[in-house]
């Protein structure tokens, strides 16, 4: 009778132990974290991490983006400051070494940006296959008021990418019109 006992009560804790997995990974898809990111507020986001047990740095697809990088794509900050604050990797890495900070020099939004570094993201990250650096994102992708925040809290003007080109060097891939305020902006230190 105890063995009986025992394995069926292992067993109940065995099914409960996964339909607790099944229900937390259904509850984080990319399809739920997508829709919540595109229009929550914060409160609606907080009430989701906790309704759900979201595991915040998870890939939510094959490039690895997170919740963080859905809600930098959206450019919903205040979705990005609760998931910063409730414990998401600023520096997660992600697909080929793109970090949040990749997406949010693409995004242009400086908001975000700031936060990230304030959350320790590092400005020097680089991706593994071409060794571009954020700062060399954010002269192709971005606007003259995040490479000057970037450069600001240190990003190196002497790192290279595979092809030994700086950010300096990418400023001449831009159009002639973008050179001149994406120049000054890497001076500001």
């Amino acid at each position: 009778m105890t063995f009986a006992k025992n394995y069926s009560n292992r067993c109940l804790l065995s099914i409960g132990m996964l339909l607790l997995a099944q229900q937390t990974i259904a509850a984080c898809n990319k399809a739920d974290w997508q829709q919540l990111l595109r229009h929550a507020d914060a409160s609606a986001v907080v009430s989701h991490i906790k309704n759900h047990h979201c595991e915040l740095d998870q890939s939510l697809d094959n490039i690895s983006k997170t919740a963080l990088a859905y809600a930098i794509d959206s450019r919903n900050r205040a979705a990005v400051q609760v998931l910063l604050q409730a414990g998401a990797d600023a520096n997660v890495d992600g697909y080929d070494g793109r970090t949040p900070l990749f997406y949010a020099a693409e995004s242009k939004d400086v908001g975000i940006v700031e936060d990230l570094i304030t959350k320790g993201a590092d400005v020097n990250a680089c991706t593994r296959t071409s060794g571009i650096t954020v700062l060399m994102i954010a002269v192709l992708e971005s606007s003259p008021a995040i490479v000057a925040s970037l450069v600001a809290h240190g990003a190196s003007l002497d790192e290279t990418d595979k092809y030994d080109q700086t950010a300096i060097n990418y400023v001449d891939k831009l159009p002639a019109h973008r050179r001149a305020s994406m120049r000054a902006a890497l001076r500001k230190r």
